[in-house]
């Protein structure tokens, strides 16, 4: 059957010549937007701080009108993350989490922030001392 879906793929573009969505080579729909999460604890984003806070991950959610679209757990020292959706209007909220993936802050929720085709943009929620449990 894998020797047909290349054929059958080919076929289908041309029974419909007006219509055409491109991937490339990372699997991302041609025309999605970047929405790059960062996070910092006390203002920095040294590896040290991590540890230094007990943090092992972060939580990261892309929430628009229609509710949660995409969500990660990320190692804490990544310090950041690309998600890749469509044209729209955006927000995401982090949590930091313990080893056990429990969480030891507060929730923050960053602004909306609208992306175009092809666009890019980034967040930065910063974690103060005081947000810890």
């Amino acid at each position: 059957m894998k020797t047909w879906i290349p054929l059958l793929a080919a076929l289908s573009g041309l029974a419909s010549p007006g219509c055409f969505v491109g991937v490339d080579h990372d699997g991302h729909y041609t025309g999605d937007a970047i929405f790059t999460v960062e996070w910092s604890i006390d203002g920095s984003t040294n590896r040290a701080v991590c540890r230094d806070f007990d943090v092992a991950y972060a939580y990261l959610t892309i929430e628009s009108r229609y509710g949660t679209e995409d969500d990660r757990t990320v190692r804490c020292e990544e310090f950041g993350y690309d998600f890749y959706v469509p044209p729209g209007r955006y927000w995401a909220t982090v949590t930091l989490l313990d080893g056990n993936e429990h969480e030891i802050t507060s929730t923050i929720q960053t602004d909306p922030e609208t992306l175009y085709e092809n666009d890019g943009t980034y967040v930065v929620a910063d974690f103060p001392h005081d947000s810890f449990f």
